[in-house]
């Protein structure tokens, strides 16, 4: 979890000297060093990273360009987990217990494939390929079986991340965004 901060403070000293004001990166790295590579995407105001996993956003960080300031916006790397690896509980709720203890963002919830309550949760934990975004700096998430295309750019200055997703014609998908309190001040 520290080299995870580390990281963030890294990108936030260098955004600070200007390095990032006018540039967007995304770069494959290993931040939380598990020896499975996430996916990087930040500027001079946001820094987010994501895993093939779920093609999910795992933490979002944002900075204040005026005063340096980083707040954490998404994620909870501190937080109980729930399970040994890096899955997360395909439903909220399971027999009447939590069965999802984080929420990452981005994440593939439910795709509904006929009425109400059809559908899969498979997407929550497939592997996403992982590719550059076609158009813009990002990232192009596909899952194993091709139905769900997410791309997530970020542009320069931006504060917010741009997403755009396909999938079957006359289905539904259901995304779940998770977000924190900035975690520093819970402390």
């Amino acid at each position: 979890i520290a080299s995870i901060y580390r990281r963030v403070d890294a990108w936030a000293t260098s955004a600070a000297t200007g390095l990032y004001d006018a540039t967007v990166t995304a770069a494959s790295d290993d931040p939380d060093l598990d020896g499975e590579q996430e996916y990087l995407i930040y500027n001079d105001r946001v820094f987010a990273i994501f895993e093939a996993i779920g093609g999910r956003l795992i933490g979002g960080w944002v900075r204040d360009v005026q005063t340096n300031a980083v707040f954490q916006t998404i994620g909870n790397q501190l937080s109980y987990a729930g399970m040994a690896d890096e899955t997360e509980g395909e439903t909220n709720i399971s027999a009447g217990a939590v069965n999802a203890y984080r929420a990452s963002a981005f994440r593939d919830q439910f795709l509904q494939t006929g009425g109400v309550g059809v559908g899969t949760t498979q997407y929550v934990n497939d592997l996403y390929s992982v590719a550059p975004a076609a158009a813009g700096t990002g990232w192009a998430f596909t899952s194993s079986d091709g139905k769900i295309v997410k791309t997530i750019t970020l542009q320069p200055r931006a504060t917010v991340l741009q997403a755009s997703y396909g999938i079957p014609a006359g289905n539904r998908l259901f995304v779940r965004f998770g977000l924190s309190p900035n975690l520093s001040d819970l402390l």
